[in-house]
């Protein structure tokens, strides 16, 4: 099994000095690493300062909190208040920019703006997706601890 550097890219063709000093399995698993994870490893370790523990820290926080967030948007749509929902989707939104996942970062700016626009049926539509992102990123973070170091 390859062995997971410490150093991600989010263009793998940016790295190109560095990656040639590495191993060539190496180098596929630090490709496949950092750009087929939905959430950024790299971007977490520039959250985290490259600190393992506190990089740990932030996605044990981001699992525990993903499912009472989007549960939190999932009860407001079905009351039919938007506007509760759309701060729900703004925090979960938070939570994705920290960990570099932006297709549920863009999901939750897009149901986060159609509730405060009051277009319900647009959010409950927008609402299925980032469900499913948002359970794709927390399977995720197995990976992207091992890929990590944690």
């Amino acid at each position: 099994m390859p062995v997971p550097c410490i150093v991600f890219s989010r263009n793998c063709d940016t790295m190109e000095p560095l990656i040639n000093i590495l191993p060539f399995h190496t180098r596929r698993y630090f490709c496949i690493m950092s750009t087929e994870l939905p959430l950024d490893v790299a971007v977490i370790l520039e959250q985290s300062s490259g600190q393992i523990a506190v990089a740990e820290m932030i996605l044990d926080e981001f699992t525990a909190q993903i499912p009472d967030d989007v549960a939190n948007i999932e009860a407001n749509l079905s009351n039919g208040d938007f506007l509760a929902a759309s701060k729900s989707a703004h925090r979960l939104k938070g939570s994705a920019g920290t960990l570099g996942g932006k297709k549920l970062y863009t999901l939750c700016t897009d149901v986060e703006l159609a509730g405060k626009e009051g277009r319900g049926d647009d959010m409950k539509k927008l609402f299925e997706d980032l469900k499913v992102e948002a359970e794709l990123c927390k399977e995720a973070i197995p990976a992207v601890k091992a890929a990590i170091g944690c």
